[in-house]
């Protein structure tokens, strides 16, 4: 059995953090609203027009498509592209080339990772994110990770387990049908099920696993994460948790909920 007392707080808030796929706690700060409606809309402008040069940058030739949306010259008068645009301008505060050099990164990233050839068959030893498509009351979907019924092995091996959340990241943005048009609000809540948690899923192992999987995040995806539910908990995580919120921007620590049970780490 884990003792608590053994176990530090940080790295145990680190692994939740980044097993949840967050990037606020490392890199954001709340989004103030600096710009009004139509400033965010020129900045908009702006990045379309740079998304020809963006996509040549980036190997694409003359579009690309991103979770079904498809980008080009034309992504201006496409209401699914701009929104797309729109979550890549605030994932840079909208500094339209910081944008710029995220959007080619990623889509030059997505290319040489071979992000598209991930498929859930190839880790089926691996537990696969239960995804709930608009389950939540506001439309979100509801995306699951049963954090303890992942294996030791699953970190034994820093780049088939950056493979598996990534597909699975995949996975859970696919669902958000991010190129329909009656995509309204897309985003989802992911839940953590600490249910039957072990000591190696709070391993220096599990810990630079999460560690690769979140400057990854940082780099190369759009942030379409609405809440966070940390359910079956321990206690004592509880009681570290209300610790650690204070010092955490609230843009984060407001969108986290924690659900405790009373039962020991095993």
């Amino acid at each position: 059995m884990l003792n608590p007392r053994h176990l530090n707080p940080r790295h145990f808030i680190a692994l939740l953090v980044a097993s949840a796929l967050h990037r606020f706690i490392l890199s954001r700060k709340p989004l103030r609203r600096i710009y009004s409606t139509e400033k965010q809309e020129a900045k908009l402008a702006l990045l379309c027009a740079r998304l020809p040069s963006v996509l040549q940058s980036a190997g694409c030739g003359s579009k690309a498509t991103l979770w079904g949306v498809t980008l080009s010259s034309g992504s201006a008068e496409d209401p699914q592209a701009a929104a797309l645009l729109r979550q890549f301008l605030q994932a840079r505060k909208y500094h339209v080339e910081k944008t710029a050099k995220m959007l080619e990164g990623t889509l030059r990233w997505r290319r040489e990772f071979g992000v598209e050839r991930l498929r859930a068959s190839d880790f089926a030893d691996l537990p696969a994110d239960e995804i709930a498509p608009q389950a939540a009351a506001d439309g979100h979907s509801v995306v699951t990770l049963r954090l303890g019924a992942v294996p030791k092995s699953a970190f034994s091996n820093r780049a088939r387990y950056l493979r598996w959340r990534l597909c699975m990241q995949e996975a859970g943005l696919r669902s958000l049908a991010l190129g329909r048009e009656d995509a309204a609000r897309p985003g989802y809540v992911y839940v953590l099920d600490c249910s039957d948690l072990k000591a190696v899923h709070v391993s220096k192992a599990a810990r630079r696993c999460a560690t690769d999987l979140t400057k990854v995040m940082m780099q190369c995806y759009p942030d379409y994460l609405k809440g966070t539910r940390i359910i079956n908990a321990p206690a004592f995580v509880a009681a570290t948790w209300v610790v650690f919120r204070q010092i955490l921007p609230v843009s984060f620590s407001s969108g986290v909920k924690v659900y405790t049970q009373p039962k020991s780490l095993e």
